[in-house]
């Protein structure tokens, strides 16, 4: 059967004489120059390479494209059918072909060192996998880029057949691995919801090597219980979990046999909660003067005996907000000293005693207020009570023997505890500056000088600092790490509009958990080096996509 038996017609419209030329175009029979090609007569053959004749600069943007829907002929074939018929007629090379052989020298190093590059269903594929992550590029865009690089088109069909089967290759990859060689670690756990479905995540916060990402149909404590089993059976050693206030952590926890197992709830979120608090105190402040305010403007233009009830009893709402903001906002302040792990002021590392007495004295002070809002906050607080200092616990669990080896090279019981303090701090003024509070920064450079001095002219004074910093990020009081990768996940998920299935979706986590896995960190303190690398996770590749086969 003939597929084409007269003149396209087509809206599009190319520059003279272009368009003259295409809409000329006589049938005929078939040409010998297309032997393959039965429907192309030979004034299309030659009209077709002559469009590949013409030079790339100077050659309409997504002209090939056209014909290549035009005439029904791939690309590729175009391309073919050009380079056939020019060594017919001309016996030499386009000017394309040359440009890409032999670089001019005004392209400079660039043009020197490139190449032509065979395109292979490898290196195809590779790039839409790199379009995907880290690119961040959607199916249809993916063409785009790809017929811009490679000068190929690929389907919509096969870049998503391709994203499923690599998706399928990383789950295997991911299930097969194994991660004993991290240790008894620390987790975090969370969850983050995509059009409802909620996936959940087991985080290993010091290398943020994702352990665990799984799109689920809830995050009921029986889910949550078989996440965490899926974990340790790839190796995972659980010594203890940062987690949030939800419910169901507790039964999970039981349900993955993790029982004994000392939790650590989030603490960022109370400190974010207590600062939105006290900004509420704030307004409803200022908001019950500015009634006040009102009313005596009213009373001055006018006198009557019910507006000066109203401004009475404005008068004494203004008082009790003014009273219930003055009495919180030291107590905020207090409340998040009482949950730092160093004290920034001396260096010294808090003592679990000694942090729960002063948690509870900032507490029992809370309990003196009346407005309802600092009470139920109160409420709150008082039912995690237990979990928000684990984290010293855990902390000073790994201290007695980072203080004997210190104690070898520092004998003086003063200078040891001097160093100890100078890191502590040092830490303790890094982590408020990654969070933003620059105000930190003056004071900061001073520390960091004073540790440069202890450490410029010994490497094992310099390496039990990174021990300690080490054991610092270890001991997690916050799960801001999970937060982190919930964010750097949903920047990749919220450009979709949604995924044809839960297995397609899936598909498209793993690959995120393989590529984040191996990604190269370029700067922070682990800049060089991969999760999997920090985490001590062997794999045959540190390219995720050559692990994937491509």
């Amino acid at each position: 059967m003939e597929v084409y038996l007269e003149n396209t017609i087509n809206p599009v419209l190319w520059p003279e004489p272009i368009e003259t030329v295409y809409q000329s175009l006589s049938g005929g029979p078939g040409s010998s120059l297309t032997p393959k090609l039965p429907h192309l007569r030979e004034w299309d053959a030659l009209f077709l390479a002559g469009l590949v004749r013409m030079p790339r600069a100077s050659r309409p943007h997504g002209i090939i494209t056209w014909a290549s829907e035009a005439f029904q002929v791939s690309r590729t074939s175009i391309y073919a059918l050009g380079e056939r018929i020019e060594a017919k007629l001309f016996g030499e090379p386009s000017s394309e072909a040359e440009q890409k052989a032999e670089p001019s020298a005004s392209q400079g190093e660039l043009g020197k060192s490139s190449e032509l590059i065979e395109v292979t269903p490898n290196r195809l594929k590779r790039t839409i996998l790199r379009a995907m992550f880290p690119g961040n590029v959607a199916i249809r865009p993916t063409q785009a880029v790809v017929e811009e690089a490679l000068d190929k088109r690929p389907s919509i069909g096969y870049i998503s057949e391709l994203r499923v089967e690599a998706g399928g290759r990383a789950r295997q990859l991911l299930r097969e691995l194994n991660y004993s060689g991290i240790g008894r670690v620390i987790v975090g756990r969370d969850e983050t919801f995509f059009h409802g479905l909620p996936v959940l995540m087991v985080i290993e916060p010091v290398s943020m090597t994702i352990l665990l990402a799984e799109v689920c149909a809830d995050h009921q404590a029986d889910t949550w219980g078989a996440a965490l089993l899926i974990a340790q059976d790839q190796g995972v050693s659980i010594r203890g979990l940062i987690e949030d206030m939800a419910r169901n952590y507790a039964k999970s926890q039981a349900l993955a046999e993790l029982a004994q197992v000392a939790v650590q709830k989030d603490t960022w979120h109370v400190l974010r909660d207590s600062a939105q608090l006290l900004n509420q105190l704030e307004k409803a402040a200022y908001a019950a003067m500015q009634r006040l305010v009102d009313l005596e403007k009213c009373l001055n233009k006018t006198w009557s005996e019910p507006d000066f009830e109203r401004y009475i009893q404005a008068s004494a709402a203004e008082s009790k907000a003014i009273e219930q903001y003055d009495a919180y906002a030291p107590l905020h302040r207090h409340f998040c000293d009482a949950l730092e792990v160093v004290d920034w002021r001396s260096g010294e590392i808090r003592e679990p005693e000694t942090a729960t007495w002063f948690l509870n004295a900032v507490l029992d002070e809370m309990a003196l207020c009346t407005d309802s809002r600092i009470l139920a906050f109160l409420k709150t607080i008082r039912n995690h009570e237990n979990l928000l200092l684990t984290f010293l616990t855990w902390l000073q669990d790994d201290l007695p023997t980072w203080r004997t080896t210190l104690q070898q090279l520092l004998p003086d019981p003063e200078q040891a505890l001097a160093f100890e303090r100078i890191v502590a701090q040092h830490w303790s003024l890094r982590q408020k500056l990654i969070a933003g509070h620059t105000h930190w920064q003056a004071r900061a450079d001073e520390v960091a000088l004073l540790l440069d001095a202890w450490t410029a002219d010994s490497v094992p004074l310099r390496s039990l600092a990174s021990q300690l910093m080490r054991s610092f990020d270890a001991a997690g009081h916050t799960n801001s790490i999970t937060e982190s990768l919930n964010g750097l996940l949903k920047s990749f998920l919220n450009p979709r509009h949604s995924f044809h299935s839960t297995d397609t979706m899936q598909a498209y986590l793993d690959l995120f958990v393989l590529w984040h896995n191996t990604r190269i960190f370029e700067r922070g303190k682990r800049a060089g080096h991969s999760p999997f690398q920090l985490a001590g996770v062997v794999t045959p590749s540190d390219d995720w996509v050559s692990l994937l086969g491509y």
